[in-house]
């Protein structure tokens, strides 16, 4: 009987200070060193159960025991989202990190798997990505139209139980997605926070909302934001 074949992910010695990294320690209240060996237990989870790096499948409680973070688990994949180490369900840059694991491992005997993983993630197997042009002004990228929907999804408290109906509610909510992300000038962060408060509002005054709602109240949230007395 042969021998299993071994399966591995790229790993760069950039992570320690990665830019994204550094904040999503900060908001789970852990050091680098840690959120960097969760992040690589989450990934190596990934290969060996979902290896197309598409976390639908998983809740929030079984993607941070896989993880191995033991805290809040809705939480954690919040700020994985919030920190575009998730763009919604999807690892980002997946294929970035195990792309020359799984063409390896598909490219001789199954290139259509192959060729799916690469369109779950936006991309062409087999075609380089050549280095980004400046974006113009106005564009938005798909990870933070991803990130914006999927926090209004968890504060209106959805759950989506099948892919027709998640692909539904983010193809439904897209249009104000980037209205909202254009407003904050690419800040998804400060598009969360939009969210949060017009929840908060609408709801003390009994009222229904929709991210629609956040795009026109946002100017109200502005002027909340700058009367406020509490660090935002």
């Amino acid at each position: 009987m042969s021998p299993k074949k071994k399966t591995w992910i790229e790993s760069h010695s950039s992570l320690m200070s990665h830019k994204k990294l550094i904040p999503l320690a900060r908001d789970i209240g852990l050091e680098n060193a840690h959120v960097i060996g969760h992040l690589h237990c989450l990934w190596y989870s990934a290969l060996e159960q979902a290896e197309d790096g598409d976390l639908t499948d998983w809740d929030d409680r079984s993607i941070a025991e896989l993880a191995g973070y033991r805290g809040d688990a809705k939480k954690f994949v919040i700020a994985l989202q919030k920190h575009c180490w998730l763009d919604g369900r999807l690892i980002h840059d997946w294929i970035d990190y195990a792309g020359k694991y799984l063409t390896s491992k598909y490219s001789n005997n199954d290139k259509p798997k192959l060729g799916d993983i690469w369109a779950k993630h936006g991309r062409i197997y087999g075609v380089r990505i050549k280095k980004e042009k400046p974006k113009k002004k106005g564009t938005v990228d798909l990870g933070s139209l991803r990130n914006v929907v999927t926090q209004y999804v968890n504060l209106k408290g959805w759950v989506l139980d099948n892919k027709d109906l998640q692909q539904d509610v983010f193809k439904r909510n897209g249009a104000p997605a980037k209205k909202l992300i254009t407003l904050c000038q690419g800040d998804v962060e400060l598009a969360f926070k939009s969210m949060a408060w017009c929840k908060e509002f609408h709801a003390n005054q009994g009222l229904e909302w929709r991210l629609d709602t956040v795009v026109k109240s946002f100017p109200e949230f502005m002027k909340s934001k700058k009367k406020a007395k509490v660090q935002w």
